[in-house]
């Protein structure tokens, strides 16, 4: 899970930081004639990272749950043998 998250954060990081360098080099159209600020792009690029640190805490928060209720539901299982 851990690699999981490496990988899905690298490439939104990965572009915030070299984002001066594909606008340099002209990378950053995606039709001809037709560019993205890197601004905006910026701002598109934090909004998904956002997206998954709060998907991260909602996993972390439903395995923590489910944790404790099959652990709860074991214990009251074991006393009513």
């Amino acid at each position: 899970m851990l690699c999981a998250l490496g990988c899905g954060a690298a490439m939104p990081t990965m572009l915030i930081a070299f984002g001066n360098a594909f606008d340099l080099l002209g990378v950053a159209e995606m039709l001809p004639g037709q560019s993205v600020l890197g601004t905006e792009m910026t701002k598109l690029l934090l909004t998904f990272m956002w997206i998954g640190i709060g998907l991260g805490a909602g996993k972390c928060i439903y395995i923590s749950s489910v944790d404790y209720v099959c652990s709860s539901q074991m214990l009251k299982y074991k006393a009513a043998s």
